[in-house]
């Protein structure tokens, strides 16, 4: 991958441009970009715009957050290449992140998401 864009995840505005870009990969953040009352909107945004010939990353908010784990229902479709976990502070939220795996098969994901 030679280039990577970031796109707030609450700007949908901005995702057909972020789409027609040269990058590589597209990177879309549901962190800290997203303020807390848009984050709802943002997840639902983003779940419609999975389908893409680009590589698709998404950095879901921090495993002690209330969102993380609705974050993980919404990516977790296909066309999601990678997962970005912010700020991880123990080992255990790197394993913490196998809720990925249960919500993929909840899904129907049939190329496992990548995490880191």
């Amino acid at each position: 991958m030679r280039s990577k864009l970031f796109v707030p995840a609450s700007r949908p505005e901005l995702f057909a441009k972020a789409l027609a870009s040269a990058a590589d990969a597209l990177s879309f953040d549901l962190e800290d970009a997203v303020s807390p009352e848009r984050k709802l909107q943002a997840r639902a945004d983003l779940r419609a715009l999975l389908a893409s010939n680009k590589t698709l990353i998404v950095r879901v908010n921090a495993l002690s957050s209330p969102h993380f784990a609705a974050d993980i229902d919404a990516i977790a479709r296909n066309g999601v290449s990678l997962v970005n976990l912010p700020k991880p502070e123990h080992p255990d939220d790197v394993r913490a992140a196998a809720a990925l795996e249960a919500a993929e098969r909840a899904n129907g994901v049939t190329a496992p998401i990548a995490c880191c």
